[in-house]
């Protein structure tokens, strides 16, 4: 009976450790395939002319463009690659929608973003802002289709995909950091 109960106690421990192993290596291997590329060429449609990213040895990217519309979409593209889950999680914060992604506990916070929003920052673009932000939101946009299967594990782990992005989303994420600077400077006053 003793050897029994032991070889039962040593399968399951064995059991557990490779389960263990097995989800490890899988979090290295969704953690590593969200990464953006550092090196090489993308094919992207939607720029006129050629553009480069160079990436210095911390990883900040440079944009070297032809034109502003392209510099803008470059950047879109940039920071969708270093930061889709940010942006998109800023952009939720803002529109007061991050329950729809993170459940009924975060219903108070999207109803107290959704008041501010109401009560205050414009949402309209203005007219020398447009081209800059329509660019922004094609690269954007360009780096979702093109990493689909690729995006950060964020996304997987909460089991969605991001919308695609628009040009009023920025100033909702911008908004989101404004707002929380007001709070912050309300508490320390």
């Amino acid at each position: 009976m003793g050897k029994w109960i032991f070889r039962t106690g040593a399968a399951i421990v064995c059991l557990v450790l490779i389960a263990l192993g097995a989800g490890y290596l899988w979090l290295q291997y969704a953690a590593k395939k969200g990464l953006p590329q550092f090196s090489g060429e993308v094919l992207v449609s939607g720029i006129k002319k050629e553009v480069e990213i160079i990436r210095d040895t911390y990883g900040i990217p440079h944009i070297y463009s032809q034109n502003e519309p392209d510099l803008y979409f470059a950047l879109g593209f940039a920071m969708a690659q270093d930061r889709m889950w940010q942006m998109d999680f800023y952009r939720r914060l803002g529109q007061g929608r991050l329950s729809e992604i993170l459940g009924e506990t975060f219903v108070e916070t999207d109803r107290y973003f959704r008041l501010l929003s109401a009560a205050g920052i414009n949402k309209e673009i203005p007219n020398e802002l447009s081209f800059m932000l329509k660019s922004f939101s094609d690269g954007v946009n360009a780096y979702l289709i093109d990493h689909r299967d690729k995006l950060p594990l964020e996304f997987k782990i909460l089991r969605y995909k991001p919308d695609p992005w628009h040009p009023e989303d920025y100033l909702a994420s911008v908004r989101t950091g404004i707002q929380n600077s007001l709070i912050l400077l309300i508490n320390i006053a």
